[in-house]
């Protein structure tokens, strides 16, 4: 059996990601993942160091958060908790640290190996994944897209989730 790569580095938009993984059920999860996403990892890293990393562990506990955050509800069902310099997301034990400040680490703590498909491993990645191209000075747009069959223009539809955009791109 082959065994995957520990060290995982992605090109997006000129900038390079690494995902750092602690096991290889982690490797093999967000590998997966990011396959659907329609990334592809580079073959060969480069030489400078990447711009911002994800570290992903699997089957262990985060360390403990400090105590007196302000917490508040994210979408799908997790938590935020912060002291103004780290954020601590928590979707269900699993937890996603950004920070502190701008820093280009972001930390995966999940707390059991999930199905491949599984929305919470999405979710969980989705956010440290979106927190490093942030801090790589890249933002996501959350949005819908139709082409036309035999057409060669687009219509992109952005909105907030929820707003519609799905359903209306089917329509």
């Amino acid at each position: 059996m082959l065994v995957p790569a520990l060290k995982l580095f992605y090109s997006v938009a000129g900038r390079v990601l690494l995902i750092d993984a602690e096991d290889d059920w982690s490797s093999l999860a967000v590998s997966n993942l990011l396959a659907r996403w329609l990334l592809t990892p580079l073959s060969v890293p480069g030489t400078s160091p990447p711009h911002a990393t994800i570290k992903i562990r699997c089957c262990s506990n985060a360390p403990p958060m400090p105590k007196d955050l302000l917490r508040f509800e994210i979408a799908q069902g997790g938590t935020c908790y912060t002291d103004g310099q780290t954020l601590y997301l928590d979707f269900n034990g699993s937890v996603v640290t950004i920070g502190p400040g701008a820093s280009r680490e972001v930390n995966v703590w999940l707390t059991e190996r999930y199905d491949f498909s599984s929305e919470v491993l999405a979710q969980v990645i989705s956010q440290a994944f979106s927190a490093v191209l942030r801090r790589s000075g890249l933002f996501e747009l959350h949005s819908g897209g139709v082409v036309p069959p035999k057409h060669s223009k687009a219509v992109l539809i952005a909105g907030a989730s929820g707003s519609g955009k799905s359903t209306l791109t089917l329509q």
